[in-house]
């Protein structure tokens, strides 16, 4: 557990207690957690506390390399386009599930203006691979 204190300083816990329930009201549920003793954290302070649930090797692409066509998501390669199946999004990258290789070569912008069969110059950063990257949350 990381809790942002305030003052910008980020200070890593350890769950101790899940509330075995949740208000309906205002979906609030209570959580313990222990803090080092030096944290500078005060009772009754206010932060912003992030859980990692769990991390797993994921392969993850910016999200503006996504085409969607007709509802379905792809990728566009140097090779011909292919139907991708993506999961969950961190910032600005999202995760491919199925569909796309690590250290395959994609087209990273301009995508949009190609067609089967365009000829295709690699200039710098308009292209570059898919990479596997360690996600939070996954299983």
């Amino acid at each position: 557990m990381h809790l942002a204190l305030p003052d910008g300083t980020v200070v890593t816990g350890r769950v101790r207690v899940i509330a075995p329930s949740v208000e309906v009201a205002n979906r609030h549920g209570r959580i313990v957690v222990d803090l080092p003793y030096d944290a500078g954290t005060r009772a009754g302070m206010f932060a912003q506390g992030q859980f990692e649930l769990s991390q797993a090797m994921v392969m993850a692409l910016p999200q503006s390399v996504i085409e969607v066509r007709d509802g379905t998501s792809y990728v566009i390669r140097i090779l011909p386009a292919t139907r991708v199946t993506l999961g969950r999004r961190l910032g600005d990258r999202i995760e491919v599930l199925t569909g796309l290789q690590v250290g395959e070569r994609i087209v990273a912008s301009g995508a949009t203006f190609l067609a089967k069969g365009d000829p295709v110059r690699v200039v710098g950063a308009a292209m570059l691979l898919a990479q596997a990257i360690r996600a939070p949350g996954a299983n």
